[in-house]
């Protein structure tokens, strides 16, 4: 081959090779807690208002679609909502709103459930996994000037049980399958509605570190509104994996004032 060929050959090969090299994602920094991590992907998310036992949904997972099962390709999915002041109540009610004064809690409270029995799909609960998160999240509130969320043991009961629920279901939803919301699953829990409660709900797999589900709760405009607002100050956590697509984990995040 002449040696004007062989020059030309070389010119293209190199170019095909740096080509290559850019498609290949670099790692990116974990902006939660400053660990290697995977370049970013991108997220469902989802704002939901409501204060009473039946929540307005405007998010694309609960207009009347059903979210398939996550595969082998699924990305991160963080979902949220919130709850406002419920419409007017008789003159007897108690209203929970950001602006009123809730209501003093009763002499006696009824105790949290106990925890779920042990899976039978071959799922487990992971506490110190779910403590991570709220370890992550409470070191973003003192960010910017906020208290740490306490623990609320009734909280983490209704946290518990909805993560199964929905890893059972293969669906991210507020709404559980038998008409559930927040303030219903609480209540059951023995937690009043008389102060503002939220939730944010995600899940993820193939190795989805806390890490990782604070990120993309973060990155989220209406998520990390929910998780900062100096509304909350108690939380109770939960993430429970399944070995659904090479391990899934649906984390749940039940907040209240």
């Amino acid at each position: 081959m002449p040696v004007r060929g062989r020059v030309l050959r070389r010119i293209a090969m190199a170019a095909l090779a740096a080509s290559a090299v850019i498609l290949v994602p670099a790692a990116s920094r974990d902006p939660v807690a400053g660990a290697p991590g995977h370049a970013a992907q991108p997220a469902h998310v989802s704002s939901v208002l409501g204060g009473s036992r039946s929540a307005a949904r405007v998010d694309r997972w609960d207009a009347g679609q059903t979210t398939p099962r996550p595969t082998n390709t699924a990305s991160p999915t963080p979902s949220a909502t919130a709850t406002m002041a419920p419409p007017p109540p008789p003159p007897t009610a108690v209203r929970a709103s950001r602006s009123t004064k809730p209501a003093a809690l009763p002499p006696t409270v009824a105790p949290p459930p106990p925890p779920p029995p042990p899976a039978s799909d071959g799922g487990w609960y992971d506490a110190a996994f779910a403590g991570r998160v709220r370890d992550l999240i409470n070191v973003e509130r003192a960010r910017v000037g906020l208290g740490p969320l306490s623990v609320e043991p009734r909280l983490t009961a209704s946290a518990t049980a909805y993560a199964r629920v929905l890893s059972d279901w293969g669906r991210l939803s507020h709404t559980g399958p038998d008409g559930s919301t927040l303030v219903t699953r609480a209540e059951a829990a023995g937690f009043p509605f008389t102060v503002q409660e939220g939730e944010v709900l995600a899940w993820g797999n193939h190795g989805w570190t806390p890490e990782g589900v604070v990120r993309a709760w973060l990155n989220s405009p209406p998520h990390r509104e929910e998780i900062l607002s100096p509304v909350f100050t108690r939380a109770g956590i939960s993430c429970y994996f399944t070995p659904a697509a090479g391990v899934t984990v649906y984390c749940v995040m039940d907040l209240a004032g």
